[in-house]
């Protein structure tokens, strides 16, 4: 079943990390994940209102959006689902 918890879990499987972050609203708890790929960092931010960007951008930098290989944003769910579905980057 492809929901938000099962996208999650499948992100955990693939070696994401994951942690709440609190932001200045006390009612929007932010999950930020991430993983390090040799050459590419892949960033996942969920808003408590459902609402995710996801990025791939090279470490070459400092990591600035801007410069995203890849980027997504909408629906928490769809988001997550697009990275889990998001092959590994030719490094």
């Amino acid at each position: 079943m492809r929901d938000l918890q099962n996208g999650i879990g499948a992100l955990r499987l693939l070696g994401y990390r994951f942690e709440h972050i609190n932001s200045p609203r006390d009612d929007d708890l932010v999950l930020f994940g991430w993983f390090l790929w040799p050459q590419h960092h892949d960033r996942l931010l969920i808003s408590g209102l459902g609402v995710a960007v996801a990025t791939r951008v090279t470490r070459t930098g400092h990591l600035d959006p801007r410069d995203a290989t890849w980027s997504c944003e909408g629906d928490a769910e769809a988001v997550v689902w697009a990275l889990v579905d998001l092959p590994p980057p030719i490094e």
